[in-house]
């Protein structure tokens, strides 16, 4: 695959996943970790080890992975709000799952079904959140 193709491939993933892609938009950190992320896409791209469909795609591991790993294919689909709380160990007492907390008493949703919603809306109502909080 071209440095092209690989790049278009990504920025295609990125809109399937309504992420930014405009790096003038982004904080400094943002647009180190946009440009990061894209680097490390196009060379797995360029090397076969993944393809992308729409919103998801298949990552063919390292072959310098334990036995049993090494050279498994994956399926990375589009997350949801599980990702958010998986960031602090999914306890009651850390910053993500009381943030879930609030967003339950926010929209009288319980805390199961908010962990159900697209990462980006789960991001949305949790800045919504720290807004009536400052």
């Amino acid at each position: 695959m071209t440095e092209e193709m690989a790049e278009k491939e990504f920025l295609s993933w990125c809109e399937e996943n309504e992420l930014e892609t405009d790096v003038s938009a982004m904080s400094e950190d943002q647009a180190t970790v946009f440009e990061s992320a894209k680097k490390k896409f196009m060379s797995l791209l360029k090397k076969g080890r993944l393809v992308i469909d729409a919103e998801c795609f298949d990552l063919t591991l390292s072959k310098f992975g334990a036995e049993g790993v090494a050279g498994t294919t994956i399926h990375v689909g589009h997350p949801d709000g599980k990702l958010w709380i998986g960031m602090d160990g999914r306890k009651d007492t850390e910053k993500m799952h009381k943030t879930q907390q609030a967003i339950s008493a926010l929209i009288g949703k319980d805390v199961g079904w908010i962990s159900k919603m697209d990462v980006k809306d789960w991001g949305f109502l949790s800045e919504v959140v720290a807004l009536f909080l400052v």
